[in-house]
């Protein structure tokens, strides 16, 4: 028996909460109190009677190393990389999985022990190694049996129908700017120039830009497009409107300036310099300080990093420095955009890849396209 855990209260989380309860030999966790991954756990411990098969834990989640979830009680309300660090180190150790509740291990069909493992579900939570390796090193040490971690490369997205619910992926194509993107054309010569690839290595042309880049850049579209269903599992159901495209403007850090600093630049041209002597510096010279610290390129995850720049001085060039001079404070902010159509069968049909969880009721039968743990769509440690 598989165990699922999805405590979120977005449509997304109530979409996995029935998703989860139509899995095959799966047992949804809805109860009042559980809220934390630690929370979950706990119950786990208390309430499974061996031999558990896998645990599935559903959130929103992103790349930068971040999910929505809380992992403790005691922590900050979402589950960061400091968090986990939080978690791995003594006196604050936390959140390991109990022996009880994966020993014995369950046997397949011939007759050998089945790996544990604990599936994530939310947006691009893969994408970060070491998020997703520090999350597996947090959950083990009381269980004899290592216990794996696999999360998804793709955006994770789920439809639900009232015959059930679909699950399937989006692509992360994107273009990041200082400065924003004037019109269409120059979006999709940027996203050209990328070289981007589908997931079996074939190139995206201009013609696919052009198909999902709408007119107005700074609108979002969703649905997207139109994909088939082949086979598909609802009657007369044999197209799904899936994909999007979306615009923003997000800020990535800010920093505030002591009044020891003295007079501060106020001119993207003299910040970018400003703030890169001072900012190397800074984590140079980070001592104990946790914020700094982060900055260091020796860190296991460093914050320029989950924000895909390769150094500290890549992350001062790729960002809109605005000041705030009353408060002496900088926030550094980039446009974004965004294009993610579905995840397709490698041929010409338009095939979405999906996995679909029939309800009891509903008159169509679950089928798999995919495992939880396969390598072309998550990332397992």
């Amino acid at each position: 028996m598989d165990f699922a855990f999805a405590p979120g209260a977005t449509g997304y989380d109530n979409i996995m909460r029935t998703m989860f309860t139509n899995r095959a030999s799966t047992t949804l966790v809805n109860t009042t109190g559980v809220n934390s991954i630690k929370d979950f756990f706990n119950h786990l411990s208390t309430h499974v009677s061996p031999p558990l098969t896998n645990i599935l834990i559903g959130t929103h989640g992103n790349e930068s190393g971040w999910m929505n979830v809380q992992l403790d009680p005691a922590f900050d309300a979402h589950t960061t990389y400091e968090a986990l660090e939080k978690a791995f180190a003594p006196p604050t150790r936390s959140c390991q999985l109990a022996d009880n509740i994966i020993n014995p291990r369950p046997v397949d069909s011939n007759n050998q022990p089945i790996d544990p493992s604990v599936f994530i579900r939310g947006c691009r939570i893969g994408v970060m190694t070491p998020f997703i390796q520090k999350l597996k090193d947090v959950i083990n040490g009381l269980s004899t049996t290592d216990v794996g971690v696999a999360a998804p490369l793709f955006y994770h997205v789920v439809y639900s129908l009232a015959q059930g619910v679909f699950e399937a992926f989006n692509y992360d194509f994107h273009i990041f700017k200082s400065t924003s993107v004037a019109n269409k054309t120059d979006l999709v010569a940027l996203l050209d120039a990328v070289g981007y690839t589908d997931m079996y290595g074939t190139d995206i042309t201009t013609a696919q830009w052009n198909i999902w880049v709408p007119s107005r850049i700074t609108k979002a579209v969703d649905p997207l497009v139109r994909v088939k269903l082949n086979p598909s599992p609802v009657t007369r159901l044999t197209t799904l409107k899936a994909g999007r495209y979306k615009f923003q403007r997000s800020n990535v850090v800010t920093l505030r300036m002591d009044p020891s600093v003295g007079t501060l630049p106020t001119t993207q041209g003299t910040i970018v310099p400003f703030l890169k002597t001072l900012m190397n510096n800074q984590a140079a010279n980070a001592g104990t300080d946790a914020f700094w610290l982060m900055f260091q390129n020796t860190h296991p995850l460093p914050f320029y990093k989950r924000y895909e720049y390769d150094s500290l001085d890549d992350m001062v060039d790729g960002l809109e420095w605005i000041l705030n001079s009353k408060s002496r404070v900088y926030t550094g902010r980039r446009y974004e955009y965004y294009v993610s159509p579905p995840v397709i069968n490698n041929n010409a049909n338009n095939e979405l890849v999906f996995n679909f969880y029939a309800s009891p009721a509903g008159g169509a039968t679950s089928s798999n396209m995919f495992a939880d743990d396969e390598s072309d769509y998550f990332n397992k440690i």
